[in-house]
Parts: structure tokens; sequence; C-alpha cells
């Protein structure tokens, strides 16, 4: 499954149905970016559309039962790994590692690329 669907259907399955630009502005990632991913996961039977009633033309995204079972299965994958590698680790490592991740995540304008966003200072962007 691409990463904006997966993005997107565990948005929807964790809160309510939601526009396309409302779910882009909440994963701060472009309109067209999760259009596509959205999509994507109506061919799949992720995803499917509903009508709006606060707005006539921006339809409401919301996740099909398929797609609950499936993203509830990726984020069960998900944290057996999880757990898996946590028991590989030190509580000093994984200490670090959230340090070095923070870091970056204050280091970080998280808008997106196409925004201007990127790594703050960042003379390459």
């Amino acid at each position: 499954m691409p990463v904006g669907t997966r993005s997107v259907l565990e948005l929807l399955a964790l809160t309510a149905p939601q526009t396309v630009p409302r779910i882009a502005k909440t994963l701060l990632l472009s309109r067209q970016f999760v259009q596509r991913s959205v999509d994507y996961g109506v061919d799949q039977g992720f995803l499917e559309f509903q009508e709006n009633p606060a707005h006539r033309r921006s339809r409401l995204v919301s996740v099909t039962v398929e797609g609950r079972t499936t993203i509830e299965g990726v984020l069960r994958r998900e944290q057996e790994h999880f757990a898996d590698a946590r028991d590989q680790l030190t509580e000093d490592e994984i200490s670090t590692c959230l340090h070095v991740l923070n870091i970056i995540r204050d280091q970080t304008d998280w808008r997106p690329a196409t925004e201007g966003g990127g790594l703050a200072g960042n003379e390459f962007a």
C-alpha cells in the first residue's frame, strides 16, 4: 500500500470522515497528493466517498469495512515489529534515538515541500 494511502487510511480510521482539503491540512501534505492517495484507496476498496451535508461539491472521504480491517492489520504488524526491535535495544539506545528524532523534528519545517517546507536553514533545499 502506498504510504500516502496508508496515512489517509490511518487518519480516517482514528478520526471521522473528512474532505480531501482537510486531510491534506491535517497531514501537512499537498491536496493533489492526498487526492491521488484517496483515489487509489477508493480503487482498492479501502476508502469511499460520502455526500457532505455541509458542502455540496466537497465530498467526505471515509474508511470502508475492508479499509478498517486492512489498517488494523498494518498497525498490528507494525506494533509486533516495534516490540521485536524494542527487545533488542537498551534504554539508553532508545533515549538516544528519541533525542535525535526530537532534534530533527524541531529543526524541520513540516509544511509540504511544494509550499517551501523542508529542513530549517538548509541552503540545499
